[in-house]
């Protein structure tokens, strides 16, 4: 009975999301107003109310109105968020789905390759982040699970602004359309998430999203109970500190480049890893996976310590999601995903 419910459920996500009427809806709102009000909850149910907390309510609604079977007969707050994400986790399948068919017939058009690639990429990104927003919330760490569903927003943007370069095909079109709706029910999740950490499970007190411009100032303990921040900052080496890895231009080293000593550093550790770069240029592009937290750089010295690379996204292949930079002069060829917890220091990036 479980697995008949989830595939029931599965398929409701892919119909749902597929479906052009949310978004044309939201173009044109009184048009056609009478034919929505029958898949338009009651004012008095746990969905509407929750939908209030959404940037786009009727997206909302629509949406969750039709996931009735994973919610339970008298659904909190907290059930209507976890069945937003949930909804948000099985899009992921249709996403990479179309990444792959643009990847498949893309041919010998790099650009588009690159687009479906990133795609790719970013959108396991987004899942992973999903999958976090999912774990945290019934444990009670709300700011964390409103951190992970708000940065799988950011993937799922990228993803589709990245296809925007390349949106002359019809595949392309409609991968651009289903990652609106995904990326609608993702921010209608997080926006759930900010009422239930402000207003509790209650949804009846739920409403519209607000920020210091409508004079709301969140609690500076609320906003900062996660578990980074501080404690990132607290664990950070002194200098000095002894390497669990050392690159260096000569052969008195076990690694010559950065990569390399990044690829060779544990999976998803619990403590800080040490690459200390000596005084050199490493012309390379270095890339920090998803997998590998809490990785620590040390150099020499500014100026004296500089990794540098040569990407643009004037060139054929490459997009900026490619040529991602670190530090004030925007030009750096270190890639970090987000909140993949990395620390710099005494290193240089520049553009060659």
């Amino acid at each position: 009975m479980a697995s008949s419910s989830s595939l029931h459920l599965l398929v409701a996500v892919v119909l749902l999301l597929s479906t052009p009427s949310s978004a044309a809806h939201r173009r044109h709102p009184h048009a056609h107003h009478h034919k929505h009000k029958a898949n338009v909850t009651s004012p008095s149910t746990p969905i509407h109310q929750a939908c209030r907390a959404a940037l786009s309510p009727d997206v909302c609604e629509s949406v969750l109105s039709q996931l009735s079977i994973s919610l339970p007969p008298d659904p909190s707050g907290s059930d209507v968020a976890l069945a937003a994400l949930s909804a948000a986790s099985r899009g992921h399948q249709t996403a990479r789905s179309n990444a792959q068919s643009i990847l498949d017939a893309a041919g010998s058009d790099r650009n588009r390759s690159t687009a479906a690639r990133n795609c790719l990429e970013l959108l396991s990104l987004s899942d992973h982040r999903i999958s976090a927003a999912i774990k945290a919330l019934p444990a009670g760490a709300l700011a964390d699970s409103r951190t992970f569903s708000g940065a799988a927003e950011l993937y799922q943007y990228a993803c589709r602004a990245g296809l925007t370069k390349v949106n002359d095909t019809q595949i392309v079109v409609d991968a651009m359309a289903f990652l609106e709706r995904l990326t609608n029910l993702t921010t209608s999740a997080t926006a759930m998430l900010a009422a239930l950490q402000r207003y509790g499970p209650d949804t009846s007190r739920w409403g519209p999203p607000q920020t210091e411009r409508d004079g709301y100032w969140p609690d500076a303990a609320a906003a900062g109970s996660g578990s980074g921040g501080g404690k990132a900052r607290k664990s950070f080496p002194r200098p000095g500190a002894p390497a669990d890895a050392t690159v260096c231009k000569g052969s008195e080293c076990r690694y010559r480049s950065v990569q390399a000593a990044v690829d060779a550093a544990p999976e998803n550790s619990t403590r800080p890893f040490v690459i200390h770069i000596k005084e050199g240029v490493y012309e390379e592009t270095v890339r920090v996976p998803f997998e590998k937290t809490n990785l620590v750089f040390f150099g020499d010295g500014m100026g004296k310590t500089v990794i540098t690379g040569s990407l643009s996204a004037d060139m054929v292949g490459v997009s900026t999601y490619n040529t991602a930079t670190v530090g004030e002069d925007h030009n750096s060829r270190l890639f970090l995903s987000p909140f993949s917890r990395a620390k710099v220091r005494d290193v240089s990036f520049n553009m060659s």
